[in-house]
């Protein structure tokens, strides 16, 4: 057995939670953004900090519309197996666009809506990268390409010029996006509270 250094010792898979995998790539993302100023590394460390950030918002959306999903189903209200089917459906796909339209259809079916601010953000990131490859890649990879001669196929660079980010705007921006999704957590557990305490008329 390897010894382990009790203060450098992490444990993975303690938690089998999408949420607290979401909310550790933020966590990763904020402390490469204090590292790539304090340390003046931001063009190195720019890759990893926008995929963390990134990936924070895939998860939280895959992980709140499941849960928006189990609250609906429970409350009966109609059209929920459509909702279920999508969800379904999109599990492979990293398209966070798709899944903020799949978290939308979800908050509607119980007359909320997301802030314009957060919702801003998220297709900001898409945006930036709509397939969750050009900041893990210096050349986006087409699944396509996989069926050719490698000799034979053409990559695309992820950047065909120089973008340019602003580190910290860009953590405050996650940061408001956790936010909403915390206190969202807390409302959708009261009201499910609230209908195992047998109260009806909750929407």
């Amino acid at each position: 057995m390897i010894n382990l250094n009790m203060e450098s010792k992490a444990i993975a898979g303690r938690w089998a939670v999408r949420y607290v995998y979401a909310i550790s790539y933020k966590e990763a993302g904020d402390i490469l953004v204090k590292e790539a100023i304090n340390n003046k590394k931001q063009d190195m460390l720019i890759y990893p900090i926008i995929f963390c950030y990134r990936h924070f918002i895939e998860l939280i959306l895959k992980d709140f519309s499941e849960m928006i999903l189990s609250y609906i189903k429970k409350l009966g209200i109609n059209d929920w197996s459509r909702l279920e089917n999508k969800i379904e459906e999109s599990q492979t796909t990293h398209n966070i666009k798709k899944w903020l339209e799949i978290f939308r259809e979800g908050l509607n079916l119980l007359k909320e809506d997301i802030p314009q601010e957060i919702e801003s953000t998220i297709n900001q990131f898409h945006q930036i990268d709509s397939t969750s490859q050009r900041f893990r890649y210096p050349f986006l990879i087409n699944n396509d390409s996989k069926k050719k001669k490698r000799k034979n196929s053409r990559r695309e660079l992820s950047f065909f010029k120089e973008e340019q980010f602003d580190l910290e705007k860009t953590k405050l921006q996650i940061g408001k996006v956790e936010e909403y999704f915390s206190g969202l957590d807390a409302y959708l557990e009261n009201r499910y509270e609230d209908l195992e305490n047998g109260y009806e008329e909750i929407i």
